[in-house]
């Protein structure tokens, strides 16, 4: 009683002293300029903060140190998850069991077959493989949609790109075999057919999208059978066209022959020589 008296004398009723006088003029020396009580107006506000400080307190979830075991950080994070509801723990990449728990906390479905696909996607193998691969990385139901919503302008490109390979490869085939392309295809698609080669290379040839070099290659094993691939391509009888090089070779020769019927008007064979010189140029410089 005598103390209190004694202290509230000094420094006032409201916590405060004369003028100039502060209720930290009472502490020791060492404490009464300590930078967290310069702030504080007086003894009840100092006695409000120690409250406060002491519900904080008592509110707090102390973080495990270094040397806490299992069972110290599974509290620990059971505390921090019934403070913050919405907080999600990293998981442990290296546990399945926390990786499937992590995986249906972000809305992964139950089961592959409940992602949808999107417009321009139907189910078959290639669909049903996605779903699994994105089942197993645990993708929720938007992430999936996001990702197989590019797949329908890939298709798109992938389409355009090969119609472009496809007529690359018509151009470099009637290029190289002018008006015999249909008669060399024939024999090539026939070797290919009759050697037992794979479907779908049959299958392109007939389609024209084979490419130049497997062409020239069956078609070069035919002429090496014998009778320039007649017996493979089944005709007889009529020769093949000639291609672009072989004319041009022929009308060098007649260039250099200046014996040929084409350069003599007076000959009897000058008409049909004109004919044929004209129709060597049209194999030089086909139509595609």
């Amino acid at each position: 009683m005598i103390l209190r008296h004694a202290l509230r004398d000094k420094v006032g009723d409201d916590g405060a002293g004369g003028e100039g006088a502060s209720w930290r003029d009472t502490l020791p020396e060492d404490m009464r300029n300590n930078p967290s009580l310069l702030t504080t107006k007086d003894v009840p506000s100092l006695a409000k903060q120690f409250i406060d400080q002491q519900a904080h307190l008592g509110n707090s979830i102390r973080v495990p140190s270094a040397d806490a075991g299992p069972e110290d950080r599974k509290a620990f994070h059971e505390k921090l998850i019934a403070k913050v509801p919405g907080l999600i723990l990293r998981p442990d990449m290296t546990n399945a069991e926390s990786l499937e728990a992590f995986h249906r906390m972000v809305g992964r479905p139950d089961k592959p077959e409940e992602y949808e696909l999107v417009e321009g996607l139907t189910d078959n193998d290639y669909t049903n493989l996605l779903r699994t691969a994105a089942h197993k990385q645990g993708l929720n139901k938007t992430q999936f949609k996001e990702l197989v919503s590019i797949f329908p302008a890939i298709a798109k490109e992938a389409a355009k790109a090969a119609e472009k390979q496809a007529f690359d490869n018509k151009e470099a085939v009637t290029k190289e075999w002018g008006a015999a392309t249909a008669k060399n295809t024939a024999i090539a698609a026939s070797v290919a057919e009759k050697t037992g080669a794979p479907p779908e290379l049959v299958k392109a040839i007939s389609e024209g999208n084979a490419g130049l070099p497997t062409l020239k290659w069956l078609h070069s094993l035919a002429a090496h059978f014998g009778g320039e691939g007649k017996h493979f391509a089944g005709v007889s009888g009529t020769p093949a066209p000639m291609t672009p090089a072989e004319a041009t070779a022929r009308i060098a020769e007649v260039r250099n022959n200046r014996q040929h019927p084409v350069w003599n008007a007076r000959d009897p064979l000058h008409a049909q020589a004109v004919l044929d010189w004209a129709e060597l140029h049209r194999f030089v410089k086909p139509t595609a």
